[in-house]
């Protein structure tokens, strides 16, 4: 597949967040408690993983529509962590909207703020560099500033100008910054040091990759009938580890992001069943679950009266398998 094509489907498919969603938690959403083992945080709640032990959960509860379900309940405990997956088995979209809306307004938009105080706005900039803070506001909240200011002087110098840098560029210096100074930003964590180095890898390479298919959806012209490649000079990077080693279907949802067989199957039954891509064409079944099959999957649980999240858990699967027969409207084409 030519590098365009790859391109218009990430940009699609693309909401701010994701790259955040997909290191905390392998899109795993809103129900998700981590086991706190060996995290200076403790247990972690959610999709971006509101820590427990330092307040983050309690914060978030108190201003959320949410909160009244966990009066009288501790975090981290038995009661309080069924009550969390009670919550978001019965209400999964919107409970993870809550919890999206949280970050936006709580953690990204402030940290945004704070950086344009110091002379880093990064106002207008594209999905690489809005991904690259999300996740940092998120994993680092008040430390963020300084990761980026202190990154981007690393990089390029005191005297650098940031309308001279590339986001690819800014996505680059900010993960080297925090691959050199796991030790130092985590020094709580000592056995997770390994496993944080390996997320700033691997999460620099996804945004570099992200930012590049910006640069191809801009421009598409300069790129047309080459591989990602024979554009860039390297192969496109694929996530290594644990995050790359969790099947699909070890949660048994399958999300936005995550490629396999399973996501192939779910793909040709919604093609079977007359379901199409936001494009309006029919559903590719190559794997790979971007915008459209999302879209398909979205089309689909509005036509049989369930959650739609987008996501294939096991209400959307049952309902597939029990009758891929059942055609989709017509208006969906």
């Amino acid at each position: 597949m030519d590098v365009v094509t790859d391109a218009k489907k990430a940009m699609d498919g693309w909401h701010r967040g994701q790259t955040s969603a997909s290191y905390e938690t392998s899109n795993r959403g809103p129900g998700w408690i981590s086991s706190g083992k060996g995290d200076h945080g403790g247990v972690s709640y959610g999709t971006y993983q509101f820590a427990s032990a330092v307040g983050g959960v309690d914060e978030y509860l108190a201003g959320s529509r949410y909160g009244a379900e966990f009066r009288g309940l501790t975090p981290a405990t038995q009661a309080f962590n069924d009550r969390w997956k009670e919550i978001a088995d019965r209400d999964p979209g919107a409970f993870g909207r809550d919890q999206h809306n949280f970050i936006q307004h709580q953690y990204y938009d402030k940290q945004l703020a704070r950086l344009k105080d110091a002379g880093v706005d990064l106002q207008g900039r594209g999905p690489a560099v809005q991904d690259a803070l999300w996740s940092t506001s998120v994993q680092y909240r008040n430390m963020t500033r300084g990761v980026f200011v202190n990154g981007l002087k690393a990089a390029y110098g005191d005297g650098y100008k940031l309308s001279e840098l590339s986001d690819e560029q800014i996505v680059r210096a900010v993960q080297d910054y925090k691959h050199d100074n796991v030790q130092r930003h985590f020094e709580s964590s000592p056995t997770q040091w390994n496993a944080l180095r390996e997320r700033t890898l691997n999460e620099k390479a996804d945004l570099v990759g992200l930012a590049r298919y910006e640069q191809v959806s801009r421009h598409p012209q300069d790129y047309q009938g080459k591989t990602y490649e024979q554009a860039f000079g390297e192969p496109l990077h694929r996530a290594r580890g644990s995050h790359a080693a969790r099947p699909a279907m070890a949660d048994g949802v399958l999300v936005q992001g995550e490629r396999g067989a399973e996501v192939q199957a779910l793909q040709q039954k919604l093609a079977q069943a007359g379901y199409t891509g936001k494009d309006g064409k029919a559903l590719n079944p190559d794997g790979d679950f971007g915008g459209n099959t999302e879209h398909a999957v979205r089309q689909f649980q509005k036509a049989h009266g369930l959650e739609e999240d987008g996501k294939a858990g096991r209400d959307t699967l049952a309902a597939l398998g029990a009758g891929t027969q059942a055609r989709a409207p017509a208006e969906i084409g």
